[in-house]
């Protein structure tokens, strides 16, 4: 299966690896049109093994961090 069909996707085991904190599985889903990145952790819970899923839009914009939003207040304010 592959992620070019509509409202469906692809997940498998993460071979890049290297940190505790990156995801043990990776893939990438469209879902309305729009494809994501999937990130998949597998955690422990009170009824066992579960994923932990994080979806990204693949186009997505960085955030800016508040450090770089800081100085654009606009000095022209009226009073």
């Amino acid at each position: 299966m592959s992620a070019k069909y509509n409202n469906s996707g692809t997940l498998g085991r993460n071979q890049y690896k290297q940190m505790d904190n990156q995801p043990e599985y990776t893939g990438k889903a469209t879902i309305d049109g729009v494809e994501y990145r999937l990130a998949a952790w597998v955690k422990d819970g009170q009824d066992g093994k579960f994923f932990a899923i994080k979806f990204t839009q693949k186009d997505a914009q960085p955030k800016p961090a508040a450090q770089e939003t800081a100085g654009t207040i606009d000095d022209d304010i009226p009073f």
